[in-house]
Formats: structure tokens, C-alpha cells, sequence
């Protein structure tokens, strides 16, 4: 029995090593809805998490400190009967610098249209080939751009898998998809969407920007703590190469995706350059993210 009980608890242990690859916080905000029992939007919370952090994503084996830290805040914006709301989400993604503690940024982006169907206590069923609710679909869709953002860090487009999945999901949407839940899934729902977003991540000619998330953080991020002046260096280096690009498609929202999260960090970065690397910095800077040149005009004085 003592044998018995020693190989269940080996078991045990190594399960519980091999953690999933989502370590999501989830927070469903819904303080202008009346018409609803609060208790249905904490069950939808604790639904909304299980389903990303206790679900399998990959056939890779994690360590929990290996786990991904992302976040995901749905804001219910309207009860439209039925078990049916209308909602925005912010996503938010970091990876943590080797042999650190710091969080780089990866993404953090307001999806205007996530809206959907819950019925309290009722799980939320997800198969990867098979259209099984928006949520569901919303759910499967963030999680794989999550992780290829993720692992296109570690090695040169290396979240392809992921993205492909992503878009099995978005083209397993139906077309016919009524009302606000089919908003958000369609190359034409606006100027940011889902559709435009992957589309904009798989295209070959913006894959520079995917080249350039691998050597800005395998190579750059991760020797900082060894090297600053070594890996800030490489970093600049990288970001040279999206100028070409930035001439040609300066509203490339992978582009704009790419500063919006990575900004304030770049800031805080080159402000402590030397007076040559950061005038070197700041000239590249306004060419990628010309909307925000107040921002490295700051920047620049040091």
C-alpha cells in the first residue's frame, strides 16, 4: 500500500508540473448592467477562466513559471435579452526577460465587439475544427494569437502553428453569423478587427515585424541584464528594419499593435542612452510611430 500511495503522489506531482500554457487573470465588469443578477457575471468569470488556463493549447510541456501572463477585462456594455450581451475586452500580453523579473509588453488591444451568449452554469463547449459559440470562438482565437505572439519571441516565427489555428477558428465563424455577435470576424467591420489583424500577422510582406519580436526580445530583452548597452543596441538594429515598411504601410495595424504596447517601454529604454544612441534612437522612432512624436521629443532630452 505505502508503494501504492508513493506512485499515485509521483503522479500526482508530475502532472501538476506540466501546467497549460495560459496564465490569464479574467475580469468581467458589468456595474452598468441592472437587469442581471451579479451573480451570473461572477459565474461567466470563473467559467471564462478555467476554460482559458485549465484547457491544453499546445503539445508542449509548460513549467508554471514557464506559463504565459496575459489578461483578459470584459466589459459588459448592454443586456439584450435572451442570455445575450454586448461587451468590449481588453487583451494584454507580457513576457518575462530571461533571468529577470521585469514584463516586456507583447500586446495590449481593446476588441470593440466582443459580444456573446452565456447561460449560467452552462460550460462552454470548444472544439478546434467546429463552430461552437462566439464565446467559445472569441475564447480559442485570443488564446492562439496570445500564444504565437508568444512564441514568435523565442524563435523566428515561431507562433505560425498558433496563428494558423487562430485562423481555422475565424474562417469556421459562419458568415451568416447575425447581429453584433458576427461583428468584429469580417475583413470590412471596420479598420481593426480579428480578420485584419491575422491577416496582417500571416501576410509575407509584414513578417518583418514578427522578425524583428524575435530579435527584439530573444536577442535584445533577454541579455539586458548582462548587457544593457548590448542588447539595447540590438534592439535598435531591429527596429531599423521596419523603417521600409513603415514608408509603405504606416497604418499597418500590426504595426501600430507593435508600438502601441511596446512604446512607453522604448521611451524609458533609450531615454538613458547616450546622447548618440538616443538621437539615433529617436530618428528612427518618429519615422515607425509618427503620431506620437511629442512622446520621443521627451524622450530625446533625456
Amino acid at each position: 500500500m505505502g508503494k501504492f500511495l508513493g506512485i499515485f503522489w509521483l503522479l500526482i506531482i508530475s502532472v501538476s508540473a506540466q501546467a497549460q500554457e495560459l496564465n490569464c487573470k479574467v475580469q468581467v465588469v458589468a456595474s452598468k448592467i441592472t437587469t442581471t443578477d451579479p451573480k451570473v457575471f461572477k459565474n461567466l468569470e470563473t467559467t471564462i477562466y478555467e476554460f482559458l488556463n485549465n484547457r491544453k493549447w499546445t503539445g508542449d510541456n509548460f513549467k508554471p513559471e514557464e506559463r504565459i501572463d496575459c489578461s483578459l477585462i470584459i466589459n459588459i456594455t448592454e443586456d439584450l435579452g435572451g442570455n445575450n450581451y454586448k461587451a468590449t475586452a481588453n487583451i494584454a500580453l507580457s513576457r518575462t526577460a530571461y533571468s529577470t523579473s521585469y514584463n516586456s509588453p507583447l500586446l495590449n488591444y481593446a476588441d470593440g465587439n466582443f459580444n456573446f451568449t452565456f447561460a449560467e452554469f452552462e460550460p462552454v463547449q470548444f472544439n478546434d475544427n467546429v463552430f461552437n459559440s462566439n464565446l467559445a470562438s472569441l475564447l480559442a482565437y485570443w488564446s492562439y494569437i496570445l500564444i504565437g505572439m508568444d512564441y514568435d519571441t523565442y524563435s523566428p516565427k515561431g507562433g505560425t502553428p498558433y496563428f494558423n489555428k487562430a485562423l481555422t477558428i475565424l474562417n469556421n465563424v459562419p458568415q451568416s453569423l447575425a447581429g453584433d455577435q458576427g461583428t468584429g470576424w469580417k475583413p470590412f467591420d471596420g479598420n481593426r478587427n480579428r480578420s485584419i489583424l491575422l491577416d496582417e500577422i500571416l501576410k509575407p510582406r509584414l513578417e518583418v515585424i514578427r522578425e524583428v519580436a524575435y530579435e527584439y526580445h530573444r536577442k535584445g530583452i533577454d541579455v539586458m541584464f548582462e548587457n544593457a548597452n548590448g542588447g539595447r543596441a540590438t534592439i535598435l538594429a531591429a527596429l531599423k528594419k521596419m523603417e521600409r515598411l513603415a514608408e509603405s504601410d504606416p497604418n499597418s495595424m500590426v504595426l501600430q499593435l507593435f508600438f502601441d504596447a511596446k512604446r512607453a517601454e522604448l521611451i524609458s529604454m533609450f531615454t538613458k542612452a547616450p546622447p548618440a544612441e538616443r538621437n539615433d534612437a529617436y530618428n528612427v522612432l518618429v519615422k515607425l510611430d509618427g503620431k506620437k512624436t511629442e512622446m520621443y521629443n521627451q524622450m530625446k532630452k533625456g
